[in-house]
This record gives structure tokens, C-alpha cells and sequence, in this order.
């Protein structure tokens, strides 16, 4: 993490409240600074997240202002924090986190291997299928309401679906991508640049999403529906005949045109 030139007033901000916990919690272990602050490139508005590792039960998480800055400070176990690259909602987003963390106070080296764990861990396919199977199924749900809204012209639900839907694509295109993003400012890049994409996704995306501004309610239901059916076809090409989940074998052996996609 050599090289980085954190903006003072973060700096002091952040090493204030690590202080503070040092003093206030005595089971404390170390204190990593996460998020733009820990990858030093803060806005002026930037707010300042701590992760505490503890011993024992964690303390609950709180938020507190200081000079006009938030800061939000989380605890967690060793074990709970290992946790997370076996749980495929957090593999991804864990190790591209571990990118950005700044150990502020370590305790027997314990921090930097933790660090270097998530760095180094590789997508277990098990869980890849896991993470894959579950978008394709919400996907499955959504475009429903997506179709049921678009045809009762309820433009609300409509639109939430479709915003919905563009979420679960970009995490199916992490996923097929093995790819983990430092931050969620730049997942957009991470994944418009991704090697396995829905054909239309940088066209789809922004009008799904809700990125492109006042679209009108037909392009961003055809927009939705596109990006719906080309992610789903995406896992498909990748799991028919492989996958080892059985109620996603049962899934995957159904048809995408037995449900109108």
C-alpha cells in the first residue's frame, strides 16, 4: 500500500477513531480502513468506513460524525471475516475490498494474512455455481414482474424491475467473470469491459438501470427484457449439462421460451 497520499483532514479523521476504539474496546485485534479514504483518494465528501477485528462476541456497528464527516465503524471476528469468501453473495466484492484496505493497527501480523487471503483466494466453482444459479432464478422472477407491469401500465413497477434486473445481469457478469471490483465506483468499467457480457448490455444497461435519464417507458421495457433474456442465455451456454445444483439442473432443463424468453 506504499505510494498513497490520503487528503489530511481523512487521515486524521480515520486515525482519530482508531484511537478512540483502541481505548474503548480492549479486545481489539486490528483496524483496517476501507473504501476510497483506505485506497487514498477520498472527495471531499467522502465518508470513512473502519473494520475492527475482535475477540469474542463483536460489538455492534456504529456511525458517528466528526467535523462534518461520517464514520462508520464495523467489528468482526477472524472467523466471521474469513466467512465471507465462502458465501457467494460476498466472494467477489470481499477479495476486490481487500484491495483498498489499509491496516491503521494490527496485532501479531494477524491483519496483513487475512488481507493476503482474501487477495489470493480463488472462486471455488461451488460457489460460482451457487452465486449463477441464484441470479438466473431472480432474473426468472423479476421478468415476470417486469411483463406484469409493462402490461397492466404500471410504470413504476416496471421500472423497479427492470432497475432490478440490471443489477442481478451486472452481478452475473462478475460471476461468469471470476471479476472483483475495488469498488463499486468503477464497477460499471469492470464489467462493460468484461470479456463474457450480454451482446447489448452497454446499450441495455443505462436504460434498464435508469442511468440515461427521462427514457421513455417502452425503451426501457424493451431495454430490460434484452438484457434479461441475453444474461439468462449467458448462464445457460455455461451450465446446461454441467451444473451440479439439482433444483438448478431442473431449472435449466426447462425451456427459456416455456416462460415467454
Amino acid at each position: 500500500m506504499k505510494g498513497r497520499r490520503t487528503p489530511r483532514r481523512h487521515e486524521v479523521i480515520a486515525r482519530r477513531a482508531s484511537r478512540d476504539i483502541l481505548e474503548t474496546y480492549p479486545r481489539v485485534l486490528g483496524v483496517f480502513l476501507d473504501g476510497s479514504v483506505g485506497r487514498g483518494e477520498p472527495g471531499p465528501y467522502s465518508d470513512i468506513d473502519l473494520m475492527v477485528i475482535v475477540r469474542g462476541k463483536p460489538p455492534r456497528w456504529f456511525s458517528r460524525l466528526d467535523s462534518g464527516i461520517l464514520v462508520t465503524v464495523g467489528f468482526s471476528t477472524p472467523a466471521k471475516y474469513r466467512a465471507a469468501l465462502r458465501n457467494p453473495q460476498e466472494f467477489l466484492w470481499s477479495r476486490g475490498g481487500a484491495r483498498s484496505a489499509r491496516i491503521l493497527h494490527d496485532t501479531n501480523d494477524l491483519l496483513r494474512k487475512l488481507r493476503r487471503e482474501r487477495l489470493r483466494a480463488e472462486f471455488p466453482p461451488r460457489l460460482q455455481e451457487r452465486l449463477l444459479a441464484s441470479m438466473y432464478e431472480e432474473i426468472i422472477e423479476y421478468a415476470g414482474k417486469l411483463r406484469n407491469g409493462h402490461a397492466r401500465r404500471n410504470t413504476y413497477l416496471m421500472r423497479y424491475a427492470a432497475r432490478v434486473i440490471a443489477g442481478f445481469a451486472e452481478t452475473a457478469v462478475l460471476g461468469l467473470n471470476d471479476l472483483s471490483p475495488p469498488t463499486e465506483n468503477v464497477l460499471w468499467r469492470v464489467v462493460s469491459s468484461a470479456r463474457r457480457k450480454p451482446r447489448h448490455l452497454s446499450v441495455d444497461y443505462p436504460v434498464a438501470a435508469g442511468l440515461r435519464g427521462t427514457v421513455g417507458t417502452d425503451r426501457v421495457y424493451r431495454a430490460a427484457l434484452r438484457l434479461t433474456r441475453e444474461t439468462l442465455r449467458l448462464i445457460r451456454e455455461t451450465y446446461v449439462g454441467r451444473a451440479r445444483i439439482a433444483w438448478f439442473r431442473e431449472l435449466l432443463a426447462q425451456p427459456l421460451e416455456s416462460v415467454d424468453l
